[in-house]
């Protein structure tokens, strides 16, 4: 079952726009073309985007950040303890996704943006969330 171990990745964009350019599906008539930015910088031409999900939020909080993110309360102190140990205080944008959509996950750092890959983590996906 899909995202019962997700990559996540934590960073900045200088604004929601350049975010969404970013994460923004590509149609072209090149089928090796990857399918948005964040695909190029992971060396992956297509994932799933429904095993993918990615927020912005100005707040530079990062509890509100992840919590955000499906599965949430599995993972939000590890990744918040992950991210302390790395010396991240604050990000504006959270990605997660299936650990098999990206088989070598990368930290990324560009003029504009970066990304920190944290790690894999668990989600119970054998319950849904309500709140």
């Amino acid at each position: 079952m899909a995202m019962e171990i997700s990559h996540i990745w934590l960073g900045n964009f200088s604004s929601k726009e350049d975010y969404l350019d970013y994460m923004e599906e590509i149609y072209s008539e090149d089928d090796d073309a990857p399918i948005n930015k964040f695909a190029a910088d992971q060396k992956v031409g297509f994932y799933d985007m429904d095993w993918e999900e990615s927020f912005f939020d100005d707040s530079q909080d990062l509890r509100r950040l992840v919590s955000l993110g499906s599965y949430s309360k599995d993972y939000i102190d590890d990744v918040i303890r992950d991210a302390q140990l790395k010396n991240i205080d604050s990000a504006n944008t959270f990605i997660i996704i299936d650990k098999n959509e990206i088989p070598t996950p990368i930290s990324i750092k560009n003029d504009g943006y970066s990304l920190m890959y944290l790690g894999e983590y668990k989600c119970d996906t054998s319950v849904l969330e309500f709140d």
